[in-house]
């Protein structure tokens, strides 16, 4: 049966059932098929290709409210990604057999990298977070694992943006804000220290293409990370933050609530 080839190995997937004609159980029994569920399997080899995008949803002009009730005004800012790499689920992890493998982490912690996967693409590059077009960080390979988190790191790179900015840090922001009190500051700021973030995966879309057999949606696939700058500061007093510690708690906000979704190719 023809079908979209990415490589020489077909999609199998843990969340839902295909349409092969009569074969299998019937397509659009909901009660088969669970598209909220954050398993994401691939076959050995498939292609995983990772995409970095910003939403500024919840601000206006680069202004926004934190839960807090400060109001921020961000000018400028500047992220370096420098890698990602889906991370098997637990139970999937903990079936390795190797030595090799037996001796390596089985599981990844958001303020450390985990490495242990063919997925894992490292391309450190520097974004403007105000360029709202996707880019691509770079494609990685399945190992054949059933995978539920994706890790994404930021760390410091000596690097220049697009736009020509010139990076020697992890995180560059520049703004204002104004506290609950009504005390106006403005920060110029950036740090070295790195953040990582570890997030579950949503594959409901993934899953939703593949059962309509859209074409090229059982190939791979491509995960689409968001970052949120108005979210970023939530939970923060940053009245009582060095410009330093302001910048680097702009950069664990992104972490703490980036969302990335697998989505077929």
């Amino acid at each position: 049966m023809p079908r979209s080839t990415l490589g020489s190995v077909p999609l199998a997937l843990s969340i839902g059932c295909l349409c092969f004609g009569s074969a299998g159980p019937a397509c659009g029994e909901a009660e088969t098929q669970d598209l909220t569920a954050n398993e994401l399997t691939l076959q050995t080899g498939e292609s995983v290709r990772y995409e970095l995008a910003w939403s500024w949803e919840g601000a206006e002009e680069g202004t926004f409210h934190t839960d807090l009730g400060f109001e921020v005004t961000l000018e400028a800012a500047y992220v370096a990604s420098v890698s990602a790499v889906l991370v098997p689920c637990a139970d999937d992890a903990e079936e390795e057999t190797s030595w090799v493998e037996w001796l390596a982490p089985k599981t990844a912690r958001a303020d450390h990298g985990y490495e242990w996967d063919d997925s894992l693409v490292f391309a450190p590059v520097v974004e403007n977070a105000f360029d709202t077009e996707t880019r691509e960080l770079g494609v990685g390979l399945a190992s054949g694992h059933t995978y539920c988190e994706l890790h994404w790191s930021s760390a410091a790179v000596s690097a220049i943006s697009d736009d020509g900015f010139a990076m020697q840090s992890a995180v560059y922001v520049r703004g204002s804000y104004t506290s609950p009190s009504g005390v106006v500051r403005a920060f110029e700021a950036d740090t070295t220290l790195g953040a990582g973030a570890l997030r579950e995966l949503d594959v409901t879309s993934f899953a939703e293409a593949s059962l309509r057999g859209v074409d090229g949606a059982g190939v791979g696939a491509v995960v689409l990370l968001t970052r949120y700058p108005a979210r970023a500061f939530d939970g923060e007093d940053l009245d009582a933050l060095s410009d330093e510690e302001v910048a680097y708690a702009f950069v664990r906000g992104l972490c703490a609530s980036a969302e990335p979704r697998a989505v077929g190719l």
